[in-house]
């Protein structure tokens, strides 16, 4: 073999030995990026599988109760049966702008509930305060701001004469309003019970679109205790730290424009 060749192949060695170590890194990298690629391909799956558990309503910590959620347009589910719970509830919480249509159709029940021992705490908005005024900013029919909450309050007003004319009244009927805008509209029954339930109507984006055909929906404290635990606890905390005792008056004030 020529001392030419024997050069060449001595040469031909040394590149391949020195190419072995750059050969098992870009391997070794390789399946570094491979690991890595497979480990975000299962982080983006569970997190689908999570969302996707979610739109089914079943999402839930683990170990914990899975959570159901009834949503409904009309909830004639919880409305035709108003009466019944009203007759069996130990507490009843009520929250939104005026409740007059609300409190018109169940004057009667709530105070025969208030007669049998049932607590009853309502919570509207005050008509005299700044939410009045915005309210009366963003409507598009401001001359029915003040009629409506006017009707609400004597609503209430006719309730406590229902009380009055009872010969005995083992429960409460408690009234508060307040200078926030709630964002919902809230019917809670028996808020710190086992069967506690509530329907939340979710108020329109703007006060200029219509409520009717608003989305509201069912919590059941057996079903869904973290999203009724989280109403319940925001009502009490409305009561108590956001609102003011309302004094029974009817105030006439101009409408506002």
């Amino acid at each position: 073999m020529s001392p030419e060749v024997i050069a060449a192949l001595i040469g031909l060695t040394g590149i391949i030995i020195g190419a072995i170590p750059t050969y098992l890194f870009m391997r070794q990298k390789g399946a570094a990026e491979v690991d890595k690629l497979r480990a975000e391909a299962e982080k983006t799956r569970a997190e689908a599988e999570k969302i996707k558990a979610e739109l089914k309503g079943d999402a839930s910590p683990v170990g914990g109760p899975k959570e159901r959620l009834i949503v409904s347009d009309s909830n004639v589910r919880f409305d035709l049966s108003l009466e019944e719970r009203l007759d069996a509830a130990r507490t009843v919480d009520l929250l939104g702008y005026n409740l007059k249509s609300l409190l018109q159709a169940t004057r009667e029940l709530i105070a025969n509930a208030v007669e049998r021992g049932t607590t009853v705490r309502i919570v509207l908005v005050d008509i005299q305060s700044l939410s009045a005024q915005i309210f009366g900013k963003h409507t598009n029919r401001p001359h029915l701001l003040v009629p409506d909450w006017i009707a609400a309050l004597e609503h209430i007003r006719d309730i406590r004469r229902l009380l009055e004319e009872k010969p005995m009244v083992n429960g409460r009927l408690e009234v508060r309003v307040t200078d926030w805008i709630p964002s919902c509209s809230l019917i809670l029954i028996n808020a710190n019970e086992e069967d506690g339930v509530a329907k939340v109507s979710i108020h329109p984006l703007t006060f200029r679109q219509p409520s009717s055909g608003r989305t509201s929906f069912i919590l059941e404290r057996e079903h869904n205790p973290r999203a009724f635990e989280f109403f319940s606890k925001g009502f009490d905390v409305l009561w108590k730290e956001d609102s003011e005792i309302w004094d029974g008056s009817i105030p006439q004030i101009s409408v506002i424009r």
